[in-house]
């Protein structure tokens, strides 16, 4: 680009730059801004009248700065020459001293010899190994251990321990000011607090006093020395600070200071025997010694029992120990322990005999004392003692325990009512001299003794006395009232057996009252007294008007006694029957007896016996008109069938009981089922037919011809036509539900299967056979997140159902998750411990966990499991009829599992 030819052309005469573009900044608004023509002149082209006059004050002010800063030079200068002069003057002052001090020691370098001049430590190495030593032991007190969830990388362990040890050192600095602070106050005006916080420092110092300190402890020994010497100083005469010394020192294994301390503390204060027991203790190794200190404290504590028992202790013989007690009796004659010492170490029975009578003089009231004498003496002074104890101490209810006891150890065989005589009266003198007792007292006295050689016997009589006593005055007395509340409190025990015996006896009909001692029977093994008990109340001619009232209102009680008789004595079945045939006597149209009668003799394999107790029952019952007695009719024919007697079976039930009892389902089941193991099928579906139209309410007759036509006939329509007919008369009832839902699994329709439970759920939400049908069909390919679902809704549903809880311990089981199956089948368990089905799977599980099954046995004997559906099918079976528990247990245990429900 061509440079533009006006850039070197010459402006003109007249022209200032920048003022034809408007340039208004450049001038100022005096006169000689402008020029003729009235436009501003810019600033470097005006001429400045005043330039002079500025230039020479602008030249006059810095020449008066510079002489300024000179000045200020000058004095600086001077002052530095100053101080260095006096520095140098007292440098060389201090190296003239440093010389005149080790003149000697330089003169005597010259007889170093090079190995010690070569051995001379280096000073930077000393240092650095100070400084790594101090690093080491700063490491070693942050190493602390720790759990796992503090390892992540993002915490500072140093950071959180030099934070915990900040922490806690304010902590004790602000407990050791705050004690030091208490401290000084508490000495001006209280030595009592003092004294409290001496013995609180005391008790914390016992308790740790076979152990070291610790660091920290350590480093507050002398702060708590300083607190101590405090306490010490402002009141001497207190033991306690003297002691609290002592073992502060003891603690620290200043044992010489420590015995330094408490013998200054035995000198200011002589007359406390704390402080001579602590010398004592502190100088146990030295017997010699110890004897010596026990000694003088005596002189200074004659009437300290704790001094004369340490006495009693130092001595390694027994007739030295004897002399020792004698003297301290002399001294202590009202000290109950040492009487008793006395007593121990007495070898004559004459001599013990004087000694507690004339210990029952001092102290009338030890009943201790009391006892020891009564039972050194024969039964005729032991009396007389007794009266002469009743006058002197008319409200004590023990004298009257211990002649009962007394009456007890004369005649071991002494009648139980005699001694309750002898109580009672006792209990009326107490209440006429004012002496009031509780219930809970006098059980808690009778709880004492249930465990005392020849005492069982009081034992009975006291509660029996005191029972029959509130009883007597029970308008007057409320607690008669509150023995229920009373007796719930109480642990099972001895005295709750007798008590509840007791009551039972005044209400022999009360089942809550039976259920309780049966309870405390068999958790204290006193099962044998508990037959003596009903033998008394159902047998024994002094009770027939008990015996009346329990035949009257209560008769199951001689089924539970048969029943009680036979769990304990299995091995002696014809004493069983014969306690059988005698309640039999007593109540011969009881149902229960007679079939556990019919029980027991089938499994003896007593059968001719049976076959004629069941004719001699028909006759019995032939007129009678007893609810249930159709059982007695299905149970006969049970039997006909378990002895093969199928053709009579079928006789009896068309001619008999189908005839009398029309409208009972069972005979149309059993005659079905009978005509089924003939093979008689079509007889059979005419059968459980003709029992759907007389009784169409009977579910299982319309499951039982649904099977028939379904696995028998092989027509799943029809069978699905009578469930459906069945439920169209019987909208309400969910086992036409369940049974559709297992006929569909069975086929195989596991969708169809899924679809009718989830329709049954949405109107049984609650019911636990339901959701049980629903929790079989998650193992057919269901997650694991939506068997959690349902088995968190059937939970709720149903309220923790122990069927619901043992399906889903089934559920872990086939998962082979065998200690979870085992968590919720013991759940099950302790929700209903009668159903069959939750045994036999706890069986299973233990198989497989190889735990020992012998306290599993022992459950299942003492609950015998009744119902449950696998166990049904066993136990209902007539060929299993007649078999025990444990037979039934066992032959569950071998057949293989069924998983196709």
């Amino acid at each position: 680009m061509e440079r533009p030819s006006f850039l070197d052309q010459e402006p003109p005469v007249d022209y200032v730059p920048g003022i034809g573009r408007g340039a208004t900044g450049f001038s100022t608004k005096e006169k000689n801004t402008l020029d003729d023509g009235g436009r501003r002149i810019p600033k470097r082209y005006r001429e400045d009248s005043n330039s002079n006059y500025q230039s020479q004050t602008e030249y006059n002010e810095d020449e008066e700065a510079a002489k300024v800063f000179e000045t200020l030079d000058l004095k600086l200068a001077q002052k530095k020459k100053k101080r260095t002069n006096d520095n140098s003057d007292h440098n060389a002052a201090g190296t003239s001293i440093v010389k005149a001090q080790f003149a000697d020691l330089k003169e005597t370098l010259g007889a170093v010899t090079e190995d010690e001049w070569m051995n001379i430590p280096d000073a930077t190495d000393f240092t650095r190994r100070n400084k790594r030593n101090r690093i080491q032991e700063q490491l070693n007190r942050k190493t602390y251990a720790a759990p796992d969830s503090l390892m992540p990388g993002n915490v500072d362990l140093n950071k959180l321990t030099e934070e915990r040890e900040k922490l806690l050192q304010s902590q004790i600095d602000a407990n050791i000011a705050e004690l030091t602070r208490n401290t000084t106050s508490r000495i001006q005006v209280d030595k009592s607090g003092a004294a409290t916080d001496a013995l609180s420092y005391l008790k914390d110092l016992e308790n740790d006093r076979a152990n070291s300190l610790s660091d920290t402890a350590l480093e507050d020994l002398q702060k708590m020395r300083t607190v101590l010497r405090s306490y010490r100083q402002a009141d001497p005469t207190n033991p306690q600070g003297w002691i609290a010394s002592a073992r502060l020192e003891e603690k620290a294994k200043k044992f010489s200071a420590a015995k330094k301390l408490i013998e200054n503390g035995c000198q200011d204060c002589p007359k406390n025997s704390d402080v001579w027991l602590e010398n004592i203790r502190l100088h146990e190794s030295d017997i010699h010694h110890c004897k010596i200190l026990v000694a003088t404290a005596i002189k200074f504590n004659p009437a300290s029992p704790l001094l004369w028992l340490k006495a009693v202790d130092l001595e390694s013989t027994t007739i030295n120990k004897y002399r020792v007690v004698r003297k301290a009796l002399q001294e202590i004659p009202r000290d109950e322990r040492l009487w008793k010492l006395a007593v121990s170490f007495e070898t004559d029975k004459t001599q013990a005999i004087r000694m507690l009578e004339k210990a029952t003089r001092f102290i009338p009231q030890s009943m201790s004392l009391l006892a020891a004498y009564i039972n050194l003496q024969d039964y005729h002074d032991a009396k007389m003692a007794l009266n002469s104890s009743r006058k002197v101490l008319p409200q004590e209810p023990e004298i009257w325990i211990l002649a009962a006891l007394l009456e007890e150890r004369n005649d071991p065989d002494v009648a139980v009512h005699m001694l309750v005589n002898l109580l009672k009266e006792g209990l009326l003198e107490l209440s006429k001299k004012g002496c009031k007792i509780t219930l809970s007292a006098w059980f808690n006295r009778a709880e004492t003794l249930s465990d005392t050689p020849n005492a069982k016997s009081t034992c009975q009589a006291i509660i029996y006395a005191v029972l029959e006593s509130l009883k007597e005055n029970a308008e007057h007395d409320s607690e008669l009232y509150n023995i229920d509340e009373t007796v719930e409190k109480m642990q099972n025990s001895v005295v709750k057996f007798i008590i509840l015996k007791k009551l039972i006896q005044w209400s022999p009909c009360d089942m809550v009252l039976w259920s309780k001692l049966k309870t405390v029977a068999e958790e204290h093994h006193k099962i044998e007294e508990l037959l003596a008990f009903f033998q008394e109340l159902l047998f024994c001619p002094k009770s027939d008007d008990t015996r009346t009232i329990i035949k009257e209102k209560s008769p199951y009680l001689f089924m539970m006694y048969a029943n009680e008789y036979w769990r304990a004595h299995k091995g002696n079945t014809r004493q069983t029957l014969n306690i059988i045939d005698q309640i039999i006597d007593l109540v011969p149209y009881s149902l229960d007896v007679r079939f556990f009668k019919i029980k027991l003799l089938g499994q003896s394999s007593q059968f001719d016996e049976l076959r004629e107790f069941f004719h001699q029952t028909f006759i019995i019952f032939r007129d009678s008109k007893i609810n249930g007695i159709e059982r007695l009719y299905y149970k006969y024919v049970d039997f006909l069938r378990y002895q093969d007697l199928n053709k009579h079976a079928i006789e009896f039930l068309n001619e008999k009981c189908l005839k009398k009892f029309p409208n009972c389902p069972k005979f149309f089941l059993q005659l079905g089922q009978i005509y089924h193991s003939i093979n008689n099928i079509e007889m059979s579906r005419q059968i459980y037919l003709s029992g759907t139209k007389i009784v169409s309410d009977c579910a299982s007759i319309w499951i039982s011809l649904s099977k028939i036509d379904e696995v028998d006939s092989k027509n799943s329509i029809r069978a699905r036509s009578i469930l459906d007919r069945g439920l169209l008369k019987n909208r309400n009832n969910v086992s036409f539900y369940i049974a559709k839902v297992q006929m569909e699994i069975r086929l195989g329709n596991l969708d169809q299967a899924t679809l009718l439970a989830t329709q049954a759920l949405q109107k049984f939400s609650n019911n636990a056979l339901l959701w049980v049908e629903r929790i079989k069909l998650l193992n057919y390919g269901n997650t694991s997140s939506s068997k959690k679902i349902i088995f968190q809704d059937a939970l709720k549903r149903t309220q923790n159902d122990y069927r619901v809880l043992l399906e889903i311990g089934i559920s872990f089981y086939r998962e082979t998750q065998y200690q979870t199956s085992l968590k919720w089948l013991e759940r099950a368990l302790k929700k209903s411990p009668e159903y069959g089905d939750t045994w036999v799977w706890l069986f299973r599980t233990y198989a497989k966990l190889e735990k020992d099954p012998a306290d599993l046995h022992e459950l299942f004997d003492q609950y015998e499991p009744i119902y449950g559906p696998e166990w049904t099918a066993v136990a209902k079976n007539v060929k299993m009829q007649y078999c025990t528990k444990r037979e039934i247990l066992l032959h569950i245990m071998d057949k293989k599992i069924d998983w196709c429900f």
